[in-house]
């Protein structure tokens, strides 16, 4: 018998046909409320229509080109993935908080055709090369899906009580506003282009399933239908009218988790979405979410932790709750224990990567308690522990977790290799997590075999750090590893070999980073080494500074 997976591949053949269909069903329901400002399904697919008509009759934007999002949590944001994908383009998000050398990077990798991006998080896109850089920058403001007065209201705050002015930044191309490429074009019919299942939807990019320079997951839209639905049948379980809930999205929609667990799953049912700006604010965060009763959230374990020690979380309509999903990094066990003692709403930890777009597994909602697992393998997912040699191991031993399923990626952007490495001929995903099975078929994630670093569910890739190191004139040698913190989280601690007549200048370094990395990513700690140990074959053994760094708290903590 075929999965829903299968028979929704049959159903739609594109992302903007499923989207549709839930436009058509909820055409005068709110779909997203932001700042208090709230935008139907059927006003969102017109404002999209009018930007991809925009992109293809004005812009020449073509099927297959790539087009970049810059945007935080936004009605932007939602408007302008639609629209990209409505005629086949191919949506590149990019973190809008990354610095010029991390955007830059990453533009020349994607080559985008267009980039969309906030004017306050413009920054990154300054000096972009002519060679290479996108042929059109089009520019929106935080309330430019606002009606007017709250437009004006927004830009007086931001401007002279906030005292935060855009940055001008010069563009080597042409420049658009976004109130221009959202109205109807004049005498242009919409065109139905034939957009394919195996189609690449997004560029995604993430470390991949070893430690490396970011590199570009080709998830099709195929991939993203499936993984849709597959969430849709977990939910299914235990809600009869997903489409009756309110979600709060507070994690950026630009990263995987978030794009799929709030944007893509639930405006396909047909639910209401509030979009959190900046999650860090948290005043701003508890009176909306005070106005708006959630029903449910993704979160990270730091996002729980964090909103715990606020003294109005207890305030909130937290009864209401019925769907809390954890995922990005571990969720602990006392912030899991003490979430569901102040909430009566457990956490369901559950496990994906972006080369699975990326749900693979999930906790049930009701019934069990927090037990450290991620859960069972969603519907249509095959998963097995291999060891080093592809062999499957028994139940409970550890080896690597492989993931076969229709949500698995179609390959890296531009790397052959790396995509022969990662996935096998019959189309398994080599994980490069370690985990077990327990006997009640439960995935229990161990350890990383990779070595990204995770900061509050992102990722951090050693490499990017070690080269902006290696430009400081006093380092002559670096190594970049995640160092366990007393709380069991992880730091970025950098262990550096210095060039002669330098001593360590952590505030100096500290500078250094911030100007060329996000602050996430910035080392919380210097080490002045004479050696960075290596294997014969000249390879860093990270895996022996782990447990020096780790010895070294342990003896801060007993010292302490």
């Amino acid at each position: 018998m075929l999965l829903e997976s299968r028979l929704f591949l049959e159903k739609y053949q594109n992302i903007s046909e499923l989207f549709a269909e839930s436009e058509s069903q909820h055409a005068d329901k709110t779909a997203l409320i932001c700042h208090g400002s709230s935008m139907t399904y059927a006003q969102v697919a017109e404002k999209s229509q009018h930007l991809s008509d925009y992109l293809m009759h004005h812009l020449q934007i073509e099927k297959g080109d790539r087009v970049a999002v810059l945007l935080p949590n936004s009605m932007q944001f939602i408007i302008s993935v639609s629209a990209i994908l409505r005629i086949g383009g191919v949506v590149v998000n990019i973190n809008p908080l990354y610095t010029q050398n991390e955007v830059h990077r990453l533009l020349k990798d994607a080559c985008p055709r267009a980039v969309i991006y906030l004017d306050h998080l413009s920054q990154g896109l300054e000096n972009c090369d002519p060679s290479w850089a996108p042929a059109f920058f089009i520019e929106t403001q935080v309330a430019d899906c606002y009606a007017w007065t709250k437009r004006l209201a927004i830009g007086f705050y931001m401007r002279y009580i906030q005292n935060k002015r855009a940055p001008k930044i010069t563009v080597p191309t042409e420049k658009y506003y976004w109130r221009d490429v959202v109205r109807p074009l004049f005498g242009v019919h919409h065109c139905r282009l034939d957009v394919t299942p195996s189609d690449v939807a997004f560029l995604q990019y993430t470390g991949g399933t070893t430690s490396g320079a970011p590199k570009a997951a080709m998830l099709t839209h195929a991939n993203i239908i499936a993984n849709v639905v597959q969430c849709r049948q977990w939910l299914l379980q235990y809600e009869e009218n997903p489409q009756e809930l309110t979600i709060g999205t507070f994690l950026p929609l630009y990263h995987i988790f978030a794009l799929t667990a709030n944007f893509l799953v639930f405006y396909a049912l047909g639910a209401r979405n509030i979009l959190f700006m900046n999650p860090r604010d948290l005043k701003s965060v508890f009176k909306d979410w005070a106005k708006n009763p959630l029903d449910g959230f993704a979160g990270v374990n730091t996002l729980f932790a964090s909103y715990m020690k606020e003294p109005g979380f207890d305030a909130l309509p937290l009864e209401q709750l019925k769907i809390v999903l954890g995922g990005g990094m571990t969720v602990q066990a006392a912030v899991a224990e003490e979430w569901v003692k102040r909430t009566s709403c457990p956490i369901s930890q559950a496990y994906g990567l972006t080369e699975a777009s990326p749900a693979v597994c999930l906790n049930p909602l009701k019934g069990d308690v927090f037990d450290g697992t991620v859960g069972y393998p969603l519907p249509d997912t095959q998963i097995k522990i291999c060891d080093n040699d592809g062999q499957e191991v028994k139940v409970g031993e550890r080896g690597e977790l492989w993931v076969k399923g229709p949500q698995v990626m179609k390959g890296y952007w531009q790397q052959p290799e790396i995509t022969a490495e990662t996935l096998t001929e019959d189309g398994w995903l080599k994980t490069g997590d370690i985990a077990a099975l327990t006997p009640s078929g439960k995935v229990q994630l161990l350890d990383r075999k990779k070595e990204i670093i995770i900061i509050s569910g992102f990722n951090v890739y050693p490499y990017e750090v070690e080269e902006v190191l290696l430009r400081h004139p006093s380092i002559k040698e670096v190594a970049v590893i995640g160092a366990r913190k007393p709380d069991d989280l992880e730091e970025v601690q950098a262990f550096c070999v210095l060039e002669n007549g330098y001593g360590i200048d952590a505030k100096d370094l500290d500078k250094f980073c911030h100007d060329h990395l996000a602050a996430y990513k910035v080392p919380r700690h210097f080490e002045a080494v004479s050696t960075i140990p290596k294997s014969h074959i000249g390879k860093v053994l990270k895996s022996a500074l782990v447990l020096q760094a780790n010895a070294a708290q342990v003896a801060e903590a007993t010292t302490a």
